[in-house]
Order: structure tokens, then C-alpha cells, then sequence
């Protein structure tokens, strides 16, 4: 199947979960370092995958514009994704530099292993120590 030629909605979802899992293996160099191995997906960098035929093109946001590790994300992405039986090629993007990552973006496992409550947490800690 050439990259370009759309496939079923089912395999689509199947190889966009696929595309998912592989993402969730690649981990943050900046998480592991401070000793909480967390994955792109966990930090909440994915932005948005589009799975067309054997075509895949993923887009992150890095944690901060200038990260020293985007041409390791790209890298990262690239290796896992063409282990993929029907992965063909593989477009990495990263938004733009306006475009900015903030804490809300981790997920609720990140924000327990960075033991960080979310948002929403710190807002009804506030109401409680009102009381």
C-alpha cells in the first residue's frame, strides 16, 4: 500500500494505537534525568499523529522552544514507528515556538509520578485552605 492511499477506519484505528504505543516508549531525556522516566505521551508532547495508508506524521511540543532534544525526538520517533510491519515513512514536526507546553498537558500518571498535583488538584487545595 503506497503512504498516500487511505485505508479502512478499523485499520486505521488499529495502526494509529499502534503508532500510540510506540510513542508511549519513548521517554523524556529530561524526566529520566531527575529520576522519573516519563514518555512523550505521558508529558503530554503529542500533539497530534495522522496515520494515512503506510504514512505516519507526527507532531510534538516540546516542554520548552529551545529543548536541546528535539533532533533526539526525531530521531526516536523515526527508529519506532518504521518497526512497524506497515509503516512506510515518517514525517516528525514540532509546533511552534508561540505554541507553548505547560503542566496541564501531563497526564494524571505523570502528575502522580512527579508528585505534582494537576491543576484542578492545586484549585481545590486552595478552596480547602480557605475554609
Amino acid at each position: 500500500m503506497s503512504p498516500g492511499v487511505p485505508t479502512s477506519a478499523p485499520e486505521t484505528d488499529e495502526r494509529r494505537a499502534a503508532v500510540m504505543a510506540e510513542l508511549d516508549l519513548i521517554v523524556d531525556p529530561c524526566s529520566r534525568t531527575i529520576g522519573h522516566p516519563l514518555g512523550i505521551r505521558q508529558m503530554g508532547m503529542v500533539e497530534r499523529v495522522e496515520v494515512t495508508g503506510g504514512a505516519v506524521a507526527v507532531t510534538l511540543l516540546p516542554t520548552f522552544p529551545a529543548c536541546i532534544f528535539l533532533g533526539f525526538f526525531e530521531a526516536e520517533v523515526e527508529r519506532r514507528l518504521k518497526t512497524l510491519p506497515w509503516c512506510e515513512s515518517v514525517a516528525v514536526k514540532f509546533c511552534p515556538a508561540s505554541q507553548s507546553w505547560d503542566e496541564s498537558r501531563l497526564s494524571p500518571g505523570a502528575h502522580a509520578a512527579l508528585n505534582r498535583p494537576s491543576r484542578s488538584e492545586r484549585a481545590g487545595m486552595v478552596g480547602e485552605t480557605l475554609r
